[in-house]
């Protein structure tokens, strides 16, 4: 009787967990980096925040570039580019682009059902082979075979999940035969006072970050594991100087991934100056 009981609690439980949805991974895209795809999903959703489009006709085709911006469940903001094309063109896109990402941390998507986000969004049709991220952070690509993307059609929706909570102003750009942008949005770091460490050192440690990780993120020119060892042994720690892209976004990733795995308080802000 026990062996039953058991055996029918298994079963119970395998059934339950064939009835949870399945859950899109992201692939991350850090600064200077590439990603094959990337990953097709569905309409994450949110709240709608914005929503443009407008002409993008480099030399080699004309076609609308739709583009919006979207508050996820988690709070953060989702960055959503369509391309459609008119039959006629010369040639088909090589690559769109979204810009400015600035050392903002970004995973990367492309949506099947663009329509589901209403305006003027489409269930496109025409992949992307890869996406890839300037050293600087800026700008994110996403990459197409013009063989495949021929005049007429209309791209899925690529996605640009981002960290960020405030947004502005960017600009959506296509190329082929040279380059041409439309309106667009892009993330901003909300204005705070001159210095905004809310913990000190000694907090910082008690909701699990290491002093390391502290000092990598709040002093100019420190050097942490968890950062990749950017910066170089030989410089003079004692000169002020602003992280670079690759260090702020990898001090982001490391405190979302303490997050993430429950080993962080409440900490409101880890920030230097007008960059973090």
């Amino acid at each position: 009787m026990g062996l039953l009981r058991r055996s029918a609690v298994a079963l119970g439980a395998g059934a339950a967990l064939c009835t949870v949805p399945s859950i899109a991974f992201a692939d991350l895209l850090a600064p200077g980096g590439t990603v094959l795809g990337p990953t097709t999903t569905l309409y994450f959703g949110g709240t709608v925040l914005g929503t443009a489009s407008g002409p993008l006709s480099p030399p080699g085709f004309t076609g609308t570039g739709t583009t919006a911006v979207v508050r996820n469940a988690g709070g953060t903001l989702d960055f959503y580019y369509q391309l459609a094309t008119v039959a006629g063109g010369r040639d088909g896109p090589n690559r769109i682009t979204g810009f400015d990402y600035d050392s903002f941390i970004t995973d990367v998507f492309q949506i099947s059902n663009g329509s589901a986000i209403g305006a003027a969004f489409v269930n496109g049709t025409v992949a992307s082979i890869s996406a890839d991220r300037a050293a600087s952070g800026a700008t994110v690509g996403f990459n197409f075979s013009n063989v495949v993307f021929t005049p007429g059609q209309t791209s899925l929706v690529m996605l640009v999940r981002t960290n960020a909570t405030s947004f502005t102003a960017g600009t959506f750009g296509a190329i082929d035969g040279g380059g041409a942008t439309t309106v667009g949005f892009a993330p901003i770091t909300t204005p705070e006072p001159s210095t905004t460490v809310l913990l000190g050192v000694g907090q910082g440690r008690e909701c699990g970050l290491s002093r390391q990780e502290f000092s990598a993120i709040c002093t100019p020119g420190s050097r942490s594991p968890g950062l990749k060892g950017i910066a170089s042994p030989e410089q003079d720690r004692s000169t002020p100087r602003d992280p670079s892209p690759a260090e702020l976004f990898f001090a982001r990733l490391s405190l979302r991934r303490r997050r993430d795995a429950g080993h962080f308080g409440q900490i409101e802000s880890l920030k230097r100056p007008g960059k973090f």
